[in-house]
């Protein structure tokens, strides 16, 4: 999400709340509640008491409204079939980076953040057109503009750029705060603070602060690209947050395709303004890679993940691309991981981790 586009698209997309969802279905699709229809299905939600009573705080899993699903949804809890899709986020996410990282050699900025929406845009539209995902996407344009704006282009634009200054491992793990930043919006508009949620936020920054005084020269390029990573991180986990929110009921699909559309429609006039020479073809194929598997798909696979387990969970998976990433970089580009990038890490991680399970 990004990911770069964490987008992580992170590269990462990017992941709290903001409001609470327009409806909730049950198993066999029904509308349980939404505001102006409980009249209308008044005996859908009455027959169903124990299966709403489910939705209450238990021991045994985090509620997923405290994940920022909504007091309305049910709760479930991390399945086997979700932790595999974390791990292979993370993997996405994590090659995004040295991918990333080889491509700027050859190619600017603006270029590299358009293909990358632009080919995932072409690659999307046909499959969202043929399932009807662009449907629910119909008198939903501005939340989607915004999710466009928040989760995509704007991080994309600080990952990719920052990226010219920085090594591809060191911005894996500044991204990896994006888990610190869900905890801490979560809190804020859920009027919620809990003594651990903060205990691992605090120690989380602790992290960002050791690889500020050890790694990163703060009054030169890489601070500012460290800064501009961090950024990106927030923008993340707010963009998925507004996603959960507000198009919960949008199949990610038409989500990712209507987003990746709108960024390439905002980045085009920077991009049109730049001369590149012609890339080599090894570059073409990185960044079709890039665009196709770690933007495209790490995207589609980021929003199912928000939808099923909350955007605070989903984010999870931020834990593990840092470490890909790093080992992608020692392996093909020769970097090298510093004591001081592996403790950071490990303070990152841990307050993420201490953050998000103290919903």
């Amino acid at each position: 999400m990004a990911g770069n586009g964490r987008s992580r698209l992170s590269g990462g997309v990017g992941r709290s709340s903001l409001s609470a969802y327009s409806a909730t279905r049950d198993t066999g699709g029904r509308i349980l509640d939404r505001p102006g229809l409980q009249n209308r299905h008044a005996n859908a939600i009455t027959s169903q008491p124990a299966r709403r009573r489910s939705s209450a705080p238990s021991t045994a899993s985090l509620p997923a409204y405290r994940c920022g699903q909504g007091p309305g949804r049910p709760a479930r809890s991390v399945s086997r079939r979700d932790g595999v899709l974390l791990v292979l986020l993370g993997a996405i996410w994590g090659a995004i980076y040295p991918l990333t990282a080889v491509v700027l050699r050859d190619l600017p900025v603006s270029v590299v953040v358009i293909a990358r929406t632009g080919l995932a845009a072409i690659v999307l539209t046909p499959l969202a057109l043929r399932s009807g995902a662009l449907k629910a996407v119909r008198g939903r344009w501005r939340a989607v503009l915004v999710a466009a704006l928040v989760q995509v282009a704007i991080p994309l634009a600080l990952l990719t750029g920052a990226q010219q200054y920085v090594s591809a491992g060191l911005a894996a793990i500044l991204v990896a705060t994006q888990p610190v930043w869900a905890a801490v919006l979560s809190a804020t508009f859920n009027n919620a603070v809990r003594v651990r949620q903060m205990t691992g936020v605090l120690i989380g920054l602790s992290g960002v602060i050791v690889l500020f005084l050890g790694d990163i020269d703060i009054g030169s390029s890489s601070g500012w690209a460290a800064v501009a990573l961090v950024a990106a991180a927030v923008f993340i986990a707010a963009g998925a947050l507004w996603v959960e929110r507000t198009l919960s009921d949008v199949p990610a699909l038409g989500i990712a395709t209507a987003a990746m559309a709108i960024s390439t429609v905002v980045i085009a006039p920077f991009a049109a303004v730049v001369t590149i020479s012609p890339p080599p073809p090894s570059t073409l194929g990185l960044l079709l890679i890039l665009s196709v598997v770690s933007t495209a798909g790490a995207l589609v696979l980021f929003y199912t993940l928000i939808r099923r387990i909350g955007a605070v969970r989903a984010n999870l998976a931020g834990y593990l691309d840092p470490g890909f990433a790093i080992g992608y970089s020692i392996i093909f580009l020769g970097d090298r991981a510093t004591p001081t990038a592996l403790i950071g890490l490990f303070f990152i991680l841990a307050g993420s981790y201490i953050g998000a399970m103290s919903r």
